[in-house]
């Protein structure tokens, strides 16, 4: 059964026709201390060996801050740990850069 024209034309340009290389989301917790972020996901591995945000931030002896970073068309979408869009200008960049880092 092919797909109709109309469903087609509604989805032009918007869905891409090369497959997404890398993860789709990633957990980040930034390191006030140090100023660094520290990523994680669980792309091509087995579920149980997901690390979660708890997971990470429990590593450091003190308060972090610990969102996502969901991959959109052209770029991340970096959100708090409630999926709230993240404020803070320093954290927002630091987290990018270090997503760049690691995708390049």
């Amino acid at each position: 059964m092919s797909v109709p024209d109309f469903i087609k034309e509604a989805f032009e340009g918007r869905v891409s026709a090369e497959p997404i290389k890398g993860p789709h989301m990633y957990r980040w917790v930034f390191n006030p201390q140090d100023a660094t972020v520290e990523l994680n996901h669980n792309h091509d591995r087995p579920r149980h060996k997901t690390e979660y945000l708890t997971d990470m931030a429990a590593k450091h002896p003190h308060e972090t801050v610990k969102g996502y970073a969901y991959r959109i068309k052209g770029g991340w979408r970096i959100t708090d740990w409630e999926h709230k869009p993240l404020t803070d200008k320093y954290i927002l960049k630091s987290v990018h850069t270090a997503i760049e880092k690691r995708e390049s």
